[in-house]
């Protein structure tokens, strides 16, 4: 215990003097810019930038190590690390500036840094330099679903499901035979059910099945239930993630749709972003973009559009996996606090820069 205890004190210390060293150099530049008469937020863009890569490398070699991941994996956490605490930092900078505008600017650095440290050491050390791959334990769809509550929860966020259910009817068809596989309590099917000629729920849970039956929608319990090439467009939301054989599930997928016939996927992304939430709600894995696409096309789709999706959701699901105790709890109002205010400037975001980074994946493909 004492040498564990001792390990943590060396690595807190060789933190410090690294975030001394990054705090010179912020300092440095930002004073330097200002003094050349650029505006104090604009030099503190700059100033922050290059005390991020300084911090960056000064760590990885005598703080926490080179990861034992790939470095594009290792770079996409870093940096998004970085992206959360930065964020942190320059919020309270500017807050600072705003409040007090006689102070000095290098005191407001101070302050907005030291409050701002926590963040990067936790998401250094759990996230951005972690020795191994995370190897998760999930669940699957099959009966008892442990993620009933969370359905419920997000049953509320209005804007989220409203963009899914954009998401959905993109791609829909009139007229013709839709499945949704993995309906849970209808999110998804009650937005196409006036555009589908036959709309039909796989849902193996049968409680959610009875609810679903209850609102009137045609249901089965299993892909069996489902003849070979009689589905025009599936449509499938957050449910792969949770089967442990993804990719026999797939294969299934291709197996129902009919030739020509499309589908719609949408999972969460980014095996770094994994938190307790993840566990606790049965989830096997959050997929890679190249990951994803790959086992589509091995099951027999080609995929014609893979984007990331709710860009924001990033560094908020950092700073959740930050403060995570392992048990995953999720409150209601903090769902509806993110879909009221911040999920809308996400989806805004997204459509802006093309999806190219998000908490998860969605995906369209053609059975072929």
């Amino acid at each position: 215990m004492a040498v564990d205890t001792l390990g943590i004190l060396r690595r807190l210390k060789r933190f410090g003097a690294v975030g001394v060293a990054g705090f010179v150099t912020d300092t440095a530049i930002l004073s330097t810019l200002v003094h050349t008469g650029l505006d104090p937020f604009s030099a503190r863009v700059i100033s922050m930038a290059v005390a991020a890569v300084v911090t960056w490398l000064l760590n990885r070699a005598f703080t926490f190590g080179a990861s034992e991941t790939s470095q594009a994996s290792e770079g996409a956490r870093y940096g998004a690390v970085v992206l959360a605490s930065s964020l942190i930092n320059y919020l309270l900078y500017a807050g600072l500036m705003l409040g007090f505008p006689n102070l000095i600017p290098a005191i407001a650095v101070a302050i907005a840094t030291a409050i701002s440290m926590w963040v990067s050491y936790i998401g250094y050390s759990r996230i951005a330099f972690q020795k191994t791959e995370a190897v998760h334990q999930g669940g699957t769809v099959f009966e008892p679903y442990t993620g009933v509550e969370e359905l419920h929860v997000l049953a509320d966020a209005h804007n989220y499901n409203r963009a899914l259910a954009n998401f959905v009817k993109a791609e829909a068809p009139e007229g013709d035979t839709m499945l949704d596989f993995g309906a849970g309590i209808g999110s998804f099917s009650k937005p196409v059910r006036d555009l589908a000629g036959r709309l039909v729920c796989l849902e193996p849970d049968s409680h959610l099945r009875d609810q679903l039956r209850a609102d009137g929608f045609e249901t089965v319990p299993a892909p069996a239930a489902v003849e070979n090439n009689s589905v025009d467009y599936a449509f499938t939301l957050n449910v792969l993630e949770h089967i442990e054989d993804d990719e026999d599930a797939m294969s299934e997928l291709h197996r129902m749709i009919k030739p020509g016939g499309r589908l719609a996927v949408y999972v969460p992304a980014l095996s770094w972003l994994y938190t307790g939430m993840d566990r606790k709600v049965g989830h096997w894995r959050r997929y890679g973009k190249r990951e994803l696409v790959e086992k589509l096309e091995r099951a027999g789709f080609k995929v014609h559009k893979a984007r990331f999706a709710d860009s924001l959701g990033v560094p908020a699901t950092l700073a959740f996996k930050m403060v995570d105790d392992g048990k995953g709890d999720v409150s209601p109002k903090s769902v509806a606090i993110y879909d009221k205010l911040i999920f809308p400037l996400s989806h805004l975001i997204d459509r802006l820069t093309g999806g190219l980074i998000g908490k998860n994946l969605a995906v369209y493909a053609t059975k072929v």
